[in-house]
């Protein structure tokens, strides 16, 4: 006999989980001015670079407060930032978060359930 549909499950354990890449992060600080120096400053402290371990983060980037506002963006009032804006890029530009936190270690909580409630 020959084996109708090959070998399946090798190529199943290739792909990649149905969550990669699905996930945007916002870091939004009460002033950030997209200066060549504020952009400097942004890189060298990078604080959302431990959320990169996760294969559903695709991008991330930096945003002023009013530029949020001006999106917009619904936020959370806080009084400490950054603050830190998980969502799902959509084709309409939209962005509509799932998940925000000034607490990193939340972040990575909100991702970790993400991923698994995905697989």
């Amino acid at each position: 006999m020959f084996r109708l549909f090959g070998n399946k499950k090798k190529e199943q354990s290739d792909k990649k989980p149905n969550y990669h890449e699905k996930l945007g992060i916002l870091v939004v600080y009460r002033d950030f001015d997209h200066s060549e120096e504020a952009l400097a400053q942004y890189f060298e402290e990078h604080p959302e670079e431990e959320l990169w371990q996760y294969s559903s983060v695709g991008q991330s980037g930096p945003m002023s407060f009013d530029e949020a506002k001006a999106e917009p963006i619904t936020l959370p009032i806080v009084f400490t930032y950054p603050l830190f804006v998980v969502y799902e890029p959509a084709a309409s530009k939209e962005i509509e978060p799932l998940f925000s936190s000034v607490e990193i270690e939340e972040v990575k909580q909100f991702i970790e359930e993400y991923e698994q409630s995905a697989e």
